[in-house]
């Protein structure tokens, strides 16, 4: 590089760059570029010791990679002052791999990993299985790269044209004639005392150095000793620990001078799961989900925030089908928040931390629940209460439907409508003699003199169907028949701010004066009464078979 006669000429006062940026960055690029040109042809022709020899040039350490940095200095001191000749020949045995046997085919062996982990999934049909699964570790994983030249060799077997595996290369032609264009007009590989092009780099190699000269070098021997520190102390106890298994669900065990310090049962965070368990009638984390005590997809989808919440802590009813940002579960975490600083059971006051608690146990309930769902015991549950409260909506349709079309029930329309789909009786199919009919489950907390009161509601929707000549336009209502048995859990899904003689008496004795409450029992009685005839009619269904019994 030679210097222009014209800059021989140019002042010497202390202060002014006499340097040029342009030609330093160029020169610098050289550098570096032929620094990875060696690293990338000692990878190619298999010299591992090469590679070494440009991974010790500690560039990332002034590029700002500080990971790789010290993965670096850790590895050069174990190579060279820690592990035996055995140990390091079989490092360096193993770090480049060439699979197809020829000169200039070698790779790195993570690079070879990553190129097998998308053809790991294509093969195990992304069905989902773990990559510590012993398919994974003793079939695919060990023979995936045969497994492709098998694919190719059968395409070779029935003469199909081998596909190329490479795409392309550009050609480079135009940007490299602008390139020498433009090194020319700014006479780049010459010196220009002065230059600065308003860009500067920095020399990796040199600020690296300067790093860890400084404080790298220091840092990572302190840290190593310290490690070393840690192996060679030895903790005394004076008692035999026996990990259990739910420490490991908890915060990390912590000894200090032989004391372990581990978060006690009484944690937030474990009390707010067990309040959790307590409101879902769930003895222990174990046990099965109870598909009865979740929301139906027509609640869920049928919720806004305008109606208030979507239930309260005696009828929790999480929607473990949907997520936790939901309306309705967003709902759940406010019913919840407000039902645990009531019960007496939490520790703190805290709502923020208390719903930060109770949405992260949501969402793993979900999870669980979404796990559990996949199995066909859960499947044919779910289908059968799916089954059962659409029967339900359907009893308090026609109900509904027989009170419009007669002005004796008219005046009861209101009743029904705040009784609602939870105040209908559920049912369990069964089969009878070979005809389908279905056991009905009377609600526990509902009056027993309500089952005969919605039973002329039925009569009247059968007498309105089949007309003045005894002919049904579509399918009967379906069968019902009376049984002692209560719907298990009723009592969680009780309607509430009814009149108090819609409840059973039993049942309000029996409730604590908080829970009596919460039912918000209105005062005064109902009229659950009807027209004389209306009673005649529901008598000539008579007989224990009833169609549509409330």
């Amino acid at each position: 590089m030679s210097t222009e006669g014209s800059d021989t000429s140019s002042d010497n006062d202390d202060g002014i760059f006499q340097g040029d940026w342009a030609l330093a960055n160029s020169i610098l690029l050289m550098r570096d570029g032929l620094l990875f040109l060696e690293a990338c042809s000692a990878v190619a022709s298999g010299d591992i010791g090469r590679v070494w020899e440009v991974l010790k040039i500690l560039t990332f350490a002034g590029a700002g990679n500080s990971n790789y940095t010290s993965y670096l200095l850790e590895m050069f001191c174990k190579i060279h002052y820690e592990l035996p000749k055995s140990t390091r020949d079989a490092l360096f045995n193993n770090w480049l791999v060439n699979l197809a046997g020829k000169p200039g085919h070698f790779l790195p062996l993570d690079l070879m990993q990553e190129h097998f982990n998308p053809w790991l999934e294509e093969l195990a049909q992304h069905k989902g299985k773990e990559f510590d699964d012993e398919w994974y570790r003793e079939v695919l994983s060990m023979h995936v790269y045969d497994f492709l030249r098998l694919k190719e060799e059968m395409e070779n077997i029935v003469e199909i044209k081998p596909r190329t595996k490479r795409h392309a290369e550009p050609h480079l032609d135009n940007e490299l004639r602008e390139a020498m264009r433009i090194f020319r007009e700014h006479d780049l590989h010459r010196h220009h005392r002065g230059r600065d092009l308003d860009f500067q780099t920095a020399d990796s190699r040199i600020k690296g150095v300067s790093i860890l000269r400084d404080a790298k070098i220091a840092d990572f021997l302190q840290t190593s000793m310290h490690w070393r520190e840690n192996l060679d102390a030895t903790v005394q106890l004076d008692f035999d620990h026996v990990a259990e298994g739910e420490t490991y669900r908890c915060q990390p065990i912590h000894y200090s001078n032989g004391t372990r310090r581990i978060p006690t049962p009484t944690t937030e965070h474990k009390i707010i799961r067990c309040y959790f368990r307590e409101i879902m009638n769930r003895l222990s984390p174990r046990e099965p989900f109870n598909i009865d005590s979740l929301p139906s997809q027509y609640e869920v989808s049928e919720y806004t925030r305008t109606n208030g919440e979507c239930c309260d802590i005696d009828d929790f009813k999480p929607d473990l089908r949907g997520k936790v940002g939901s309306d309705w579960n967003q709902s759940i975490i406010r019913v919840f928040v407000s039902g645990y600083l009531e019960s007496g059971w939490c520790n703190e006051n805290d709502e923020d931390r208390i719903a930060l608690h109770a949405e992260n146990h949501l969402n793993y309930l979900i999870k669980r629940f979404d796990i559990k769902m996949q199995t066909p015991v859960y499947q044919q549950a779910l289908a059968r209460k799916r089954a059962r409260d659409e029967r339900k909506r359907l009893l308090l349709l026609q109900q509904l439907t027989a009170a419009e079309m007669s002005p004796d029930l008219a005046c009861h329309i209101p009743m029904l409508e705040k009784l609602g789909v939870n105040g209908m009786s559920s049912d369990e199919e069964d089969q009878f003699r070979g005809v389908r009919h279905y056991r009905v489950l009377p609600k526990r907390w509902r009056a027993p003199n309500l089952s005969p009161w919605l039973r002329v509601f039925d009569a009247a929707y059968r007498k309105e169907r089949l007309g003045p000549f005894g002919q049904s336009p579509g399918a009967m209502p379906r069968i019902r028949t009376s049984t002692a048995a209560q719907t298990a859990g009723a009592v969680a899904k009780v309607v509430r701010g009814l009149p108090e003689n819609a409840y059973n008496r039993t049942f309000l004795e029996s409730l604590t004066p908080f829970e009596r409450r919460r039912l918000r029992v209105s005062e005064g009685n109902y009229w659950f009464e009807h027209a004389s005839q209306l009673w005649i009619l529901s008598q000539e269904c008579g007989g224990d078979v009833i169609p549509e019994l409330g």
